[in-house]
């Protein structure tokens, strides 16, 4: 299409003003951009502004001017969320090849270079790779449970093996995600209805490198840790993981796939239920919602963790005292790195 290979779309908000209890991570992003062996001059980084209210106007005019590479888009109304961002980047592009970052993550130097040489060289739709979470000095590993390069058929029981609920850390054709309309729902989950249209829709074999981590996604910000969910956020979530379960039902994807999704919806929403700071009262509300969803998909084969299987049965019997007195707990833990290692890992991380 144009001079650059890949288009790169990062949503941007309040860059210069995040608390961060060390260094910003803003900058080792840019700097991971900065030092791909694909060449920067092969990507087109699409910084799209959601109508800051602090100095990333600038930070970002002043990057662009360092790098011919980078282009800023600011929008005029602040959107509350990355999917608008994401969108308008998509919608400007002007590479064959999207991919996707958030401002406080970080590539690998070969992730570009690696993503793009398997989606050309194999005419798939999209390609997947690995994520490490960083906490503070910990850094963890994603299990998918076959952590090795894979090639899947569409709607086949491998697709398991996907790391299949974050964006970032893939590649995607922008033919594909045109000829679909495929983009990001103004929601919260958004993530997950995108990615389900791409599951959906492709004909091709998807490649997941597993043995790949691309990603460090940082959850060692106040932000990531102490983020209060509320009930619109919780009836969204719901909404949404409804919406992606009727649909994997509906384009046939295996029973297998279906139910691990099943079960990790469950236990984002349980999870979120938990870290809610709301009263009482909204809480009863919020188990209201979820154990719609609990049994609306009851009769897949669903297997929790302890843990959140302990959760699931209060929450389908409206134990919602029980649970509020055990959020208040948790909540006051979850500056704890270990008990962040606990609820942060392969079962449960939103």
């Amino acid at each position: 299409m144009g001079e650059y290979k890949v288009s790169l779309i990062v949503p941007c908000y309040n860059i210069d003003s995040i608390d961060f209890k060390e260094v910003n991570p803003f900058y080792n992003m840019v700097e991971s951009i900065v030092n791909q062996s694909f060449g920067i001059e092969n990507i087109e980084v699409l910084f799209v502004d959601d109508c800051s209210t602090d100095n990333t106007k600038s930070v970002l005019n002043d990057l662009s001017e360092k790098y011919p590479s980078f282009h800023p888009i600011f929008l005029e109304k602040n959107s509350g969320r990355p999917s608008i961002p994401r969108n308008v980047g998509i919608d400007n592009a002007s590479s064959d090849y999207i991919m996707f970052l958030d401002q406080d993550d970080f590539m690998d130097s070969e992730c570009v270079e690696k993503l793009y040489d398997e989606i050309t060289c194999n005419d798939v739709d999209f390609v997947k790779s690995n994520y490490s979470i960083v906490m503070g000095n910990n850094v963890l590993n994603y299990d998918t449970g076959k952590n090795e390069r894979l090639v899947i058929k569409p709607k086949s029981e491998d697709m398991i093996y996907l790391v299949s609920h974050f964006i970032w850390g893939s590649i995607y054709n922008r033919d594909f995600l045109n000829k679909y309309s495929i983009r990001f729902p103004d929601t919260q989950a958004e993530d997950n209805l995108f990615l389900s249209k791409c599951y959906n829709f492709t004909e091709k074999d998807i490649i997941s490198l597993n043995d790949y981590y691309s990603i460090k996604y940082t959850a060692n910000n106040n932000n990531s840790l102490s983020h209060s969910f509320d009930l619109k956020q919780i009836d969204d979530y719901e909404n949404i993981f409804e919406e992606t379960t009727d649909s994997f039902i509906e384009y046939n994807q295996s029973n297998k796939f279906v139910s691990l999704n099943i079960e990790r919806y469950i236990i984002i929403l349980i999870g979120s239920l938990l870290r809610s700071n709301e009263s009482f009262k909204i809480k009863k509300s919020m188990v209201k919602i979820i154990k719609k969803y609990i049994l609306k998909f009851g009769k897949y084969d669903v297997s929790l963790p302890l843990k959140w299987n302990i959760f699931s049965f209060l929450i389908k019997h409206e134990f919602s005292f029980v649970i509020h007195i055990s959020s208040k707990i948790i909540n006051t833990l979850f500056e704890n790195p270990l008990f962040i290692r606990l609820f942060r890992n392969n079962d449960y991380d939103n």
